[in-house]
């Protein structure tokens, strides 16, 4: 697992500036169905970072593509991203918000 800070707001309404997201790769082997090719069904609906062999990076929900052996990528402040091929995916699955009131709380623990 890697750890990322949100900066900026290009996540909103998923994430926010200075929230913590925890990605977790998925490996090749965990990608590939019974025939040996690329399946990224498992990711369908998930929040993704997806990274492509031209070392473009784009984070947003995975959905399926009518190019084979690719993904469609959807952000609430962009057009869809179109059967974009993963060269490496990793998934959110850890969060952490950027919470005032705890910030707060955590420069002051005696209130």
């Amino acid at each position: 697992m890697i750890w990322v800070e949100v900066r900026g707001n290009a996540l909103y309404p998923y994430f926010k500036d200075n929230d913590l997201l925890g990605l977790t790769w998925a490996t090749e082997e965990e990608c590939l169905n019974d025939k040996g090719e690329m399946d990224y069904s498992g990711f369908y609906g998930r929040f993704c970072l997806v990274s492509t062999k031209e070392e473009d990076q784009f984070m947003g929900v995975v959905a399926p593509s009518k190019t084979p052996g690719a993904v469609d990528l959807h952000n609430a402040h962009f057009p869809p991203l179109e059967g974009l091929k993963p060269f490496n995916l990793a998934q959110v699955t850890v969060a952490i918000m950027n919470n005032p009131a705890m910030r707060k709380q955590m420069a002051d623990p005696g209130k």
